[in-house]
C-alpha cells in the first residue's frame, strides 16, 4: 500500500503545472529557501519564445532565493508565448505578466524596470536558464560586501549540451569583492545584463534607461554600471546559461544582417564616447582591445558573403574607428590585426582570402624571435595580395603564454626506505611557449622548488604534438623530468626562456602515488583503472575495471558501431576486458572498426551493451597515464570525456611522424605547398566519398580496368583499415606520407566527390570527376550560397577548374551539373558505371544473396527508405541532423508482416540517425554497396535524392515521401517537380498515404523500366564502365597495355561514338 501511494503521489505531481509544483514544494519546506536580503525583481522580456519559455520559467520558479518578483514582459508575441506565461502567473503570485505592442528588447526591459519594486534588480532572457542557486549567491554577495552590483560567470547551451565559455572562465577565474573598474579593466568584457544583480538605488542613480530600438543595448548599459560603481563583486560560479538556438534565430546569430551591423557601429560610437569621457587610460585601452579584437571581427568575417551595402558600411565604420584604436593593436590577436588592417584599407577580396585561410589553417600565428623583438607570422599572409607591415605583427612580450603540464609524481622508494617521507619522486611533464616552434627556437627550462632549482632532464615525446592540436609548431622537445626528495613541495615554478624572453608559471604538484596505484571504486559501480593497446592477434585493447558486479557485460560503442568485450575476472574483484579490433561487418571480415571515439558502456545484467547503456567512468589520474598505441590495423588512444567517461579513439594506423594535427599540416605543406611540382608517376588514384568506401562509379571503372589487365597500379584512397579494398588494388591510407605523395604525383585521378581543401593539381595530371548522382535537388551555385560553407565554396570553385572530364549519367545531368558545379570543360555523357551492376546477368543472384544476409525471407517484400538530408536541420552539437518521415510501426501495421523496411540514412547525417526500433526495420546506413540494397528491395521510398534516377533503371516503384516539399522548394530548390520525375509511382506526405500507394501498385521484382523522357535515359546501360574507361584511356593514354582496338590518339568523342554504334 505505501508503495502504491508513493506512485500515486508521483503521478499527481507529474500532472501538476510546474509553477504549482514548485509552489507546493516551497509550502512544504517554508524554511528551506535561502535567507532573503530583500526583494529581487527579475525582468524577463519575451518575444516569440514559446519553444524555450517553459525551461526558462521553470528555472526561475525553482530558485532557492524565494523573495522574488518576476516580471514577464510580452513584447507583442504572435505565438503561444503570452499564454504560456499566463499559465505560470496563475500558479505563482510572484509572477506578473505585462503585455506590450512589439517595440524591441530595450523597451520591454525598461517597462519591466518601471514596474519593478524590488531592492535588487536583475534580468533574464526568455530562452535561457538560470541555475537554482544563482540569485541566492549573488544577493548574498551584495549583502556581505555592500557593493552596488555583482557579476557571475556564464556558460552556453546548445540543444541539451552545456559548455563553458573561455572568456567567462578567464574573467571569473577568481572571486573579487568590492573592486572598482580601474582595478580590473578586463571586467568590461562581460557585457551582458542577465548575469548581474544590481542594487536598485544604484541603478536609478547611475545606470538609468536601457537604449531602445537597437541591438546590443546591454553594452552601453553595463558600461555605465562599470564606470560609475564605487564597488562591484565578481563571482566565480556559473549563474546563467545562455542558449544558442539551433535554428539560428538568436539576436547574437545575426551578424550577417545590415541592420545588425548598423546597430553594432552605433553602439560602438556611443560606448567609445562614454569610455573616452569617463574611463581611465587602462580602461580605454582595454575597451579598444575589446571593440577591435572581439566585437568587430565577426562582421569582417561576413564580408565574403556580404552585399555591397554591408561592405560599404563596414569599410566606412572601420575607417572611422580604426585610427583611434590603432595604438592599442599590439595586445590584439595578430590575425585579427590583419583583418582590421584589410577592412580599414578597403581590401575586400583579400578579406575573403584571409577568412577562407582562417577556416582552413586556423587562427594561430607562429612566432619569430628577431633581434630582441617578437613577431607573429600568420599563415594567412601567404594568401594575400596586400602587403601587411611587419611592425603591425609585433607581439608584446607580456602576451607570451607558457603551456605547462605536470603529471602525477611516481614514488621511487628503495628497499631501505622504511620511514614515511623518505625517498624521492619523479615528476614528469612538458612546458613550452605557445606558438614558438621548438624545431627553430631554442628554449631553456628551469624548475624552481622552495629549496632551490632542480636538475631538469629534457627529452622528446611525440605524444605532445599529438595532443597539442597545433598546426604549425612542434612541441615534442618540451618534455622534461625532475627527481625531487620527499616530502614533495606543493608547487613548482617553471621558467621558460627563448631569445631573452622569459615566461614563468607556478603549478601545483599533483598528489604523489606509487606506480600502478589506481582509483578506488564503489561496489557495483565500475570504474576504469588501466588501459593498454596489445599487438597480439592483430591488435586488441585491454581495459582494467574495478567495482563491476559479477556477470556484467561491456562494449566500446558509437552510434554506428560496437566492439564487445571479452571479460576475464582478476584477483581482488577486478575485471580485465579484452576487445579485439578485428571484427565483421555485413559478412565482411575487417581488421579494425571504423574510425571514431568509442565510449565504454556496460550492463549489469550481462546483456549486449550498446550506445544507449551507461558509460563507465575513469578518473582523471588514470586517464593521465594513458598513451596512444600503434597497432597493425589502427592507432588507438584511451581518453576521458568531459563527462568523465572512458572512451577510446580508434583511427587509421598512421606512424608517429604522420599522426596528429601538426604532422598532417606538415605533410600537406610538403606535398602541395613547396612550390616544386613532383614528377608524375604511373597509375590511377581512385577515391570515393572521401575514402569511406571503395564504391560507386570509381569502383566500377577500377574493376573494369583491372579485368582488362591494365598495366599500371590502381591505387585506392581509404580512410582507415575498416574500408575493404579489392585484391588487385594498392590501398593508400589517408594522411600517410605515401598517400600525400601519390595524390600529388599519380598521373590520373578519379573521384566522385572533391579532394580535400589543401589539394593542388600537379601540371600534367588528368582528373576524371564522375560525381555521385543526377541531381533532383539543387546543388552548387544553384542553391542559396549561405547554405554552403565558405571554405567548401572556395574549394569547389578551385577544384572544378582542375577537372579534365566530367561524367554525366544522362542528357539532363549533362545540362545541369556543369553550371551547378562551375565547370566549363568537356562532359562525357556515358551513364553511371555504378549502375552497370543493376543490369548485370548476375543481378538476380546478388539480390538473393543480399536478402539472405539481411535475414529477409523469400516471400517478403522490401521497401528501401533512403531520404536525403536537410540543410537547416541541426542537432544540439550543431551537426546536420537526421530527418525521417517514415513511421515504421505504422507502415508495418498497415502493410502487414510480409513487409521489411531497410533504412539508409544519408552519409551527412549517418552518425545522428535515429532509426525506429522495430522488428521489421533494418538499419543499412553503413552497408557498403547501395546497389546491393537496390537489388534486394522491391520499391524505393525517398524524397529529393538522386537515387530516383539510379533506381529507375530497375523499373520498380519509387515513392516520394516528402511532407516538407513546399519548404524544401523554397529554401533549397529543386530542378524538377515530383510530377515530372520519371519512374515515380506516387508522391505522398504521410506514412498512411505511402502504405495505401504501395498496396495499389505491387509490380513483380525485375519489371521493365517505365518509359520516360529521353533526357533522363541513362546512356550506355550496362556498359558505362567500359565506355568511361575507354574514354579515360583515350584522354589520358597509357604508354603500354592498351586495350585491343584503342589507341592513345583516339578522342573521347570518338570512343563514345564507337560504343554508341
Amino acid at each position: 500500500m505505501p508503495k502504491a501511494s508513493a506512485r500515486a503521489r508521483n503521478g499527481l505531481a507529474g500532472a501538476l503545472h510546474p509553477a504549482l509544483r514548485a509552489r507546493l514544494r516551497r509550502l512544504a519546506a517554508p524554511g528551506a529557501g535561502a535567507a532573503g536580503a530583500g526583494l529581487l525583481s527579475v525582468v524577463v522580456p519575451m518575444y516569440n519564445v514559446a519553444p524555450y519559455l517553459e525551461r526558462c520559467l521553470n528555472s526561475l520558479v525553482t530558485q532557492s532565493y524565494r523573495d522574488l518578483e518576476i516580471l514577464l514582459v510580452d513584447d507583442g508575441s504572435t505565438d503561444g508565448t503570452a499564454a504560456l506565461a499566463a499559465g505560470y502567473a496563475r500558479h505563482d503570485r510572484r509572477i506578473r505578466l505585462l503585455k506590450l505592442p512589439h517595440g524591441g528588447n530595450g523597451r520591454a526591459r525598461n517597462e519591466g524596470i518601471r514596474a519593478a519594486t524590488g531592492r535588487f534588480l536583475t534580468f533574464a532572457d526568455a530562452d535561457d536558464v538560470v541555475p537554482s542557486d544563482a540569485y541566492a549567491a549573488m544577493v548574498a554577495s551584495l549583502a556581505r560586501s555592500g557593493s552596488e552590483f555583482c557579476v557571475g560567470s556564464y556558460g552556453r547551451i546548445r540543444g541539451s549540451k552545456r559548455t563553458p565559455v573561455r572568456l567567462a572562465e578567464r574573467i571569473h577565474s577568481e572571486p573579487r569583492t568590492g573592486i572598482r573598474l580601474a582595478e580590473c579593466p578586463g571586467a568590461i568584457d562581460d557585457v551582458f545584463l542577465w548575469n548581474k544583480v544590481f542594487v536598485r538605488d544604484f541603478w536609478n542613480r547611475c545606470v538609468g534607461s536601457i537604449p531602445e530600438g537597437i541591438r546590443y543595448e546591454d553594452q552601453e548599459t553595463t558600461a555605465r554600471a562599470y564606470l560609475r560603481a564605487s564597488a562591484f563583486d565578481i563571482l566565480s560560479p556559473v549563474v546563467y546559461w545562455w542558449r544558442i538556438r539551433e535554428d539560428g534565430s538568436s539576436l547574437t546569430q545575426a551578424k550577417h544582417l545590415l541592420e545588425d551591423l548598423q546597430d553594432r557601429l552605433s553602439v560602438a560610437r556611443d560606448v567609445t564616447a562614454l569610455f573616452s569621457a569617463e574611463g581611465s587610460d587602462p580602461v580605454r585601452e582595454h575597451w579598444y582591445r575589446r571593440l577591435l579584437g572581439a566585437d568587430l571581427i565577426p562582421y569582417i568575417e561576413q564580408v565574403p558573403d556580404a552585399s555591397d551595402a554591408f561592405w560599404d558600411l563596414l569599410r566606412d565604420g572601420m575607417r572611422e574607428l580604426y585610427p583611434a584604436g590603432e595604438a592599442h593593436l599590439s595586445r590584439i590577436d595578430p590575425q585579427s590585426r590583419v583583418l582590421l588592417y584589410l577592412a580599414a584599407g578597403g581590401h575586400r577580396e583579400d578579406i575573403r582570402r584571409a577568412v577562407v585561410d582562417r577556416i582552413n589553417n586556423g587562427t594561430a600565428s607562429p612566432l619569430a624571435f628577431d633581434g630582441g623583438r617578437i613577431f607573429a607570422e600568420p599563415p594567412l599572409l601567404s594568401a594575400l595580395e596586400t602587403a601587411v607591415p611587419r611592425d603591425l605583427l609585433e607581439v608584446h612580450p607580456g602576451d607570451l603564454e607558457l603551456v605547462a603540464v605536470l603529471k602525477k609524481p611516481v614514488l621511487t622508494l628503495s628497499e631501505t626506505d622504511q620511514l614515511p617521507g623518505q625517498g624521492t619522486a619523479t615528476v614528469r611533464g612538458h612546458a613550452h611557449i605557445r606558438n614558438a616552434d621548438l624545431r627553430t627556437s631554442t628554449m631553456t627550462l628551469t624548475v624552481q622548488t622552495p629549496a632551490g632549482p632542480a636538475a631538469v632532464r629534457r627529452s622528446s615525446d611525440p605524444e605532445i604534438d599529438l595532443l597539442s592540436g597545433d598546426r604549425n609548431c612542434s612541441y615534442a622537445d618540451s618534455a622534461f623530468a625532475v627527481e625531487l626528495p620527499l616530502p614533495l613541495p606543493e608547487e613548482l615554478t617553471l621558467r621558460a626562456e627563448i631569445a631573452g624572453h622569459v615566461v614563468e608559471q607556478a603549478l601545483r604538484v599533483p598528489g604523489a602515488a606509487r606506480e600502478g596505484a589506481g582509483p578506488s571504486a564503489s561496489p557495483g559501480t565500475p570504474v576504469v583503472t588501466g588501459f593498454a593497446a596489445r599487438p597480439d592477434d592483430g591488435g586488441a585493447l585491454q581495459i582494467d575495471v574495478a567495482g563491476a558486479p559479477a556477470g556484467a557485460s561491456f562494449a566500446l560503442a558509437t552510434a554506428r558501431f560496437r566492439l564487445p568485450a571479452d571479460v576475464t575476472p582478476q584477483p581482488g574483484g577486478m575485471l580485465r576486458l579484452r576487445l579485439p579490433l578485428a571484427t565483421t561487418r555485413w559478412g565482411n571480415a575487417l581488421p579494425a572498426p571504423p574510425s571514431g571515439s568509442y565510449t565504454l558502456r556496460w550492463r549489469a545484467d550481462g546483456g549486449e551493451a550498446g550506445p544507449g547503456d551507461p558509460a563507465v567512468a575513469v578518473t582523471a589520474d588514470a586517464a593521465g597515464r594513458f598513451v596512444s598505441g600503434l597497432l597493425p590495423s589502427a592507432r588507438v588512444r584511451g581518453l576521458r570525456t568531459d563527462a568523465g567517461a572512458m572512451a577510446v579513439s580508434i583511427g587509421a594506423p598512421l606512424a608517429d611522424t604522420e599522426t596528429g594535427t601538426f604532422h598532417q599540416y606538415r605533410l600537406r605543406r610538403e606535398a602541395f605547398g613547396s612550390g616544386t611540382a613532383p614528377a608524375l608517376t604511373p597509375g590511377i588514384f581512385f577515391e570515393s566519398f572521401g575514402g569511406t568506401g571503395c564504391t560507386d562509379s570509381p569502383r566500377a571503372v577500377s574493376d573494369y580496368l583491372a579485368s582488362t589487365g591494365f598495366g599500371e597500379p590502381l591505387y585506392w584512397s581509404v580512410a582507415d583499415r575498416s574500408v575493404p579494398v579489392p585484391d588487385y588494388a594498392v590501398p593508400l591510407l589517408q594522411g600517410s606520407a605515401e598517400w600525400y605523395a601519390r595524390l600529388a604525383s599519380t598521373r590520373i585521378l578519379v573521384n566522385n566527390n572533391n579532394f580535400p581543401w589543401y589539394f593542388r593539381k600537379t601540371p600534367g595530371q588528368f582528373y576524371l570527376q564522375t560525381w555521385h548522382g543526377t541531381p533532383l535537388k539543387k546543388i552548387g551555385v544553384d542553391i542559396p550560397q549561405h547554405l554552403l560553407a565558405l571554405s567548401y565554396r572556395d574549394l569547389m570553385a578551385r577544384e572544378a577548374q582542375w577537372w579534365d572530364l566530367l561524367l554525366a549519367q544522362n542528357d539532363f545531368a549533362a545540362g545541369v551539373l556543369p553550371k551547378a558545379l562551375g565547370y566549363t570543360g568537356e562532359v562525357l555523357t556515358a551513364g553511371y558505371p555504378r549502375n552497370d551492376a543493376l543490369q548485370h546477368p548476375d543481378a538476380g543472384e546478388t539480390r538473393n544473396r543480399v536478402r539472405t544476409l539481411l535475414g529477409v525471407a523469400p516471400h517478403q517484400k522490401v521497401l528501401l527508405y533512403a531520404p536525403t538530408w536537410r540543410d537547416r536541420a541541426r542537432d544540439g552539437a550543431g551537426r546536420s541532423d537526421w530527418v525521417g518521415f517514415l513511421d515504421v510501426a505504422e507502415a508495418s501495421r498497415r502493410l502487414g508482416p510480409d513487409y521489411v523496411f531497410l533504412i539508409r540514412g544519408h552519409h551527412n547525417v549517418a552518425g545522428q540517425r535515429r532509426i525506429d526500433e522495430h522488428s521489421a526495420a533494418i538499419d543499412v546506413t553503413d552497408y557498403p554497396e547501395v546497389n546491393d540494397l537496390y537489388l534486394a528491395s522491391d520499391a524505393l521510398v525517398t524524397d529529393y535524392s538522386s537515387a530516383v534516377f539510379d533506381y529507375g533503371v530497375l523499373g520498380r516503384p519509387i515513392y516520394l515521401l516528402a511532407p516538407d516539399l513546399a519548404d524544401y522548394r523554397r529554401t533549397r530548390g529543386l530542378y524538377l517537380e515530383p510530377d515530372s520525375v520519371p519512374h515515380i509511382a506516387a508522391w505522398v506526405t504521410t506514412t498512411a498515404d505511402l502504405a495505401a500507394a504501395v498496396k495499389r501498385a505491387q509490380p513483380a521484382a525485375g519489371a521493365q523500366p517505365a518509359v520516360s523522357s529521353e533526357q533522363f535515359v541513362a546512356a550506355y546501360p550496362g556498359t558505362s564502365a567500359e565506355v568511361t574507361a575507354g574514354a579515360l584511356r583515350a584522354a589520358a593514354p597509357v604508354h603500354s597495355n592498351n586495350a585491343p582496338g584503342e589507341t592513345p590518339a583516339e578522342s573521347v568523342s570518338s570512343i563514345c561514338h564507337r560504343h554508341r554504334n
